[in-house]
């Protein structure tokens, strides 16, 4: 049988020809369709916005949407936020403090299991994945490489030691005057 032309570990010299939103995840595609939900992104907009205001006053952390951050030659993640306490080049390389990614029906799982594992071995120390259906956010905290879970709820103000800084959001005003 003959082999196919078509390469099946791709790195980052390929990722940055694709039109479209993409991850490449261990050298597989991963398409970003289709596009996030309203609530989605108003979600993922009101933690960065908590999170921005609260770092207000620290000139060493910053609360970034969609950042790209190249994890290495055949790795690219593009969480719906992060927030990174060190001076960002043109795309993130080195982990940052805080990410956040809001679940959507074709990503909860791949969120959820192999992201989850993969940020807690880059040193991601908190991990927030934000459930528009249940509008609740579950916490993380990285201890001894894994994650551990700081809780889940949707009226509570979370606060996160992110080393030079501190942040906070208030879970309340994220998901107020969302749409039933």
């Amino acid at each position: 049988m003959a082999q196919s032309p078509i390469p099946v570990h791709y790195h980052i010299s390929d990722y940055e020809q694709w039109e479209g939103d993409w991850e490449l995840i261990d050298g597989i595609p991963v398409a970003m369709t289709p596009a996030p939900t309203i609530a989605h992104q108003l979600i993922a907009t009101r933690v960065l916005t908590e999170l921005t205001n609260s770092l207000e006053q620290c000139e060493a952390c910053l609360a970034i949407a969609e950042a790209e951050w190249r994890v290495s030659d055949d790795t690219v993640f593009r969480p719906d936020g992060v927030v990174i306490c060190y001076p960002p080049g043109n795309y993130l390389d080195k982990p940052p403090a805080l990410i956040l990614e809001v679940l959507s029906p074709g990503t909860a799982r791949l969120d959820r299991e192999y992201k989850k594992e993969r940020y807690a071995r880059e040193g991601v120390k908190h991990y927030l994945l934000a459930d528009p259906a249940t509008r609740q956010v579950e916490a993380f905290i990285l201890k001894e490489g894994l994650y551990e879970k700081r809780g889940e709820t949707s009226s509570e103000t979370l606060a996160f030691d992110l080393g030079p800084c501190s942040a906070h959001i208030d879970l309340e005003r994220v998901f107020s005057r969302l749409a039933s």
